[in-house]
Formats: structure tokens, C-alpha cells, sequence
């Protein structure tokens, strides 16, 4: 999991990130947006997470958001790729994504890593190879 560099005050624990990934929790303590952002849902990564922290796929969450839409609460942006997601995070203040832990670099600071259970060698090498 990483935010933008200037994000402070975010607890790295599950239940917070599942708060701000659902939209439940959408400030920081000092006021400040925070700003959540996805991966297509086919992509392992997003797969890996919504498992973690819904207990469910990210098609299992379909019904939650349809409830959330008639309250005005969207769902995060999806963005294309890993490179995509760093870019974002870098340049909006509140924001916080999530990449493979070999595709963080400077730009971004790391909140949380989460162990990447029932993901090959081989996937996972997939996901650090650069465009």
C-alpha cells in the first residue's frame, strides 16, 4: 500500500484501509481528502486485496457499491496499470493505491505491505516486469 509523500495520520491496519477503500472514511484527521484509487478488477493485485480486506472478489462487491451509488458515494477511480497508479499517488495530495512491492520507488511512500498469499512466482514476476 502506498500514499502520497505528504499523507500523515493513516494507521496501517486493515480495518482503516477497508474504511478508506469503501469510501466510509474519507478524510484525514487534520481534514485533509483522502483520496483511494484501484486496479482494473481482473488485475491480481486488486483480486489480492479486495480478499484481504472485504473478504470477497472485487465482483463480490458489486452489490455494496449499487447500495453505495443511491447515497451519492462512488467507487474509487480505477487506473490502467501499476505505473498509472504510482503517477496519481505522487501527484494528488490524500491519495493512496496500491503496486507490487518491486515497482515502489520514490515517488510514493510505502504505508503497509501485505503478503502477496496465493500469488505464484511466476505472476509475481510478471507484475514487477516495467512496461
Amino acid at each position: 500500500m502506498v500514499t502520497h509523500p505528504g499523507l500523515e495520520g493513516i494507521a496501517p491496519r486493515l480495518n482503516v484501509l477497508a474504511r478508506i477503500f469503501r469510501r466510509r472514511q474519507r478524510i484525514t484527521a487534520s481534514g485533509g481528502p483522502l483520496v483511494p484509487v484501484n486496479l482494473p478488477v481482473k488485475h491480481p493485485l486488486r483480486r489480492l486485496l479486495s480478499r484481504k480486506l472485504f473478504h470477497r472478489d472485487p465482483e463480490g462487491m458489486r452489490a455494496f457499491w449499487d447500495r453505495q451509488y443511491f447515497h451519492g458515494i462512488l467507487p474509487p477511480p480505477v487506473l490502467g496499470s501499476q505505473e498509472a497508479v504510482l503517477r496519481f499517488v505522487q501527484r494528488t495530495p490524500g491519495a493512496l493505491g496500491y503496486v507490487a512491492r518491486c515497482r515502489v520507488d520514490s515517488r510514493v511512500r510505502v504505508l503497509m505491505v501485505l503478503p502477496l498469499t496465493g500469488l505464484s512466482d511466476r505472476d509475481y514476476a510478471r507484475l514487477c516486469r516495467r512496461p
